[in-house]
């Protein structure tokens, strides 16, 4: 019997992103693959190629992200990428989008690097109106230290996904939800950190030894939440315990 060798994967099946803002109210959106992501180790793939396409002024917005008439242009910009990726058999993964500063990057890590230039120039030259331009760096560093989230942004992922969830139990994102937080760690800095809370206005929900939980209402909004609890989880590495995220009962 003979086995048909599986066709290589360009987009992984598993996204997530984030955000955050910088400069004078300029904002990124960084999509990426989870798996890549998530490994310790990556193994092979050993260059970045970027490419970079620049979104003609008029569909700017102020804070430099693609207004909604060119959305469906990226779109299909990167389809045609991806297309032609596969039609050449290119050996390469699509780590992540980067949209900021009026400009959309996909980063890849790539095997076939002569391949990929040919793919990669042949679209550049048939996109009109979108300057594409293609940069490369030897190894992982750009991913990692680029498209990858520090702890920082987990944390963003992680505030959003609970809040969808209780939304989507029925929550009312308006409402003022006691969130209870939850601190893991030796019982002498939790003591310390409990004070310190409590004077900022959170309430204590239990203190079980090395494990703490404080509590404070916060309407549902992703940059209310990931204020605060940025905020926390920094705090926390600082102190050397660990923040272990929140939770919230249903409040319609």
């Amino acid at each position: 019997m003979f086995w048909r060798k599986k066709k290589h994967q360009i987009v992984g099946d598993s996204w997530n992103m984030y955000a955050y803002q910088y400069g004078d109210g300029n904002q990124a959106v960084i999509s990426f693959d989870t798996s890549l992501a998530s490994e310790e180790h990556h193994e092979g793939y050993n260059t970045s190629m970027r490419v970079i396409v620049y979104i003609p002024l008029e569909c700017v917005m102020a804070n430099g992200l693609p207004a909604r008439q060119a959305l469906p242009e990226l779109d299909n910009i990167e389809q045609r990428l991806v297309e032609s990726l596969e039609k050449g058999a290119v050996d390469c993964k699509l780590g992540g989008r980067m949209t900021y500063g009026g400009m959309r990057e996909f980063v890849f890590q790539v095997e076939d690097i002569e391949k990929f230039r040919d793919s990669a120039t042949s679209l550049s030259s048939s996109v009109v109106d979108y300057k594409v331009e293609l940069r490369e760096q030897e190894g992982w560093g750009f991913f990692d230290q680029k498209v990858r989230p520090s702890p920082v942004f987990w944390q963003q992922i992680k505030d959003r996904e609970v809040i969808e969830q209780l939304i989507q139990a029925g929550s009312d994102p308006q409402a003022i939800h006691n969130l209870e937080h939850t601190f893991v760690g030796d019982p002498k800095i939790l003591k310390r950190l409990k004070g310190e809370l409590i004077t900022n206005g959170f309430e204590l929900v239990s203190d079980a030894g090395d494990t703490l939980v404080m509590s404070k209402g916060s309407k549902l909004d992703l940059n209310q939440v990931f204020g605060l609890t940025s905020k926390l989880s920094g705090y926390c590495r600082h102190l050397g315990i660990s923040y272990d995220g929140w939770g919230a009962m249903v409040v319609k």
